[in-house]
């Protein structure tokens, strides 16, 4: 009898087990809740000042995201990325991203792959040091853009994915600082692309 309640009990347990295993099985990916991110970039800016033709350059960096899902649809993010890259005409200076914006997901649950689209405002700034016969000094820019872009999170687990998104910012640059004092640098439309490729958990 004490062999047939302990074969009973075991028998239970173990569907306790393997039933929330069995449904788990179902969901294959995740997009609700908070969210954290980061990998490696590649960035491209293209300038183009008024009256003459445009700059393309690039160099590489790293990014950060963090967000929130309301439901497996909608969240809201905000993104930080640095890169450096190489100038034009020798030399390199550092680009900065601060995006806050929303990201729509799809095909979240019984799908391993889930596609994104995502949208926002873009903060950019530019700095870079230079040397005369005065000593060395750092010139900034900076202005506000929007971004938007896309990707795709490919779930390792439900809540564990490899990511990757390009994503484009369109402003202009119109706050410019020298030695911390700001000056009039006229405006300069430029257009930044980003390639990201990282991991993303939803814990």
């Amino acid at each position: 009898m004490r062999r047939a309640l302990v074969r009973m009990g075991v028998a239970l347990l173990s569907l306790c087990v393997i039933a929330p295993m069995s449904a788990a099985q179902g969901v294959k990916s995740k997009s609700s809740g908070f969210f954290l991110g980061g990998g490696l970039e590649g960035n491209g800016i293209v300038t183009n000042v008024t009256g003459s033709s445009s700059v393309t350059e690039n160099g590489g960096g790293a990014g950060l995201i963090l967000g929130y899902g309301f439901n497996q649809r909608w969240s809201l993010y905000a993104g930080l990325s640095g890169a450096e890259i190489h100038a034009d005409g020798g030399g390199g200076y550092g680009l900065a991203h601060v995006d806050v914006g929303a990201r729509v997901h799809f095909r979240t649950g019984p799908n391993i792959v889930v596609p994104f689209l995502q949208f926002g405002l873009s903060a950019r700034a530019e700095g870079q040091d230079f040397t005369t016969s005065s000593g060395t000094h750092k010139i900034e820019a900076g202005g506000m853009g929007v971004a938007f872009g896309g990707g795709l999170n490919a779930h390792f687990t439900p809540s564990v994915a490899f990511s990757g998104s390009v994503v484009w910012s369109v402003g202009d640059f119109t706050d410019y600082k020298l030695d911390g004092t700001s000056f009039d640098g006229g405006t300069v439309r430029a257009t930044s692309a980003r390639v990201h490729l990282g991991l993303i958990w939803f814990p």
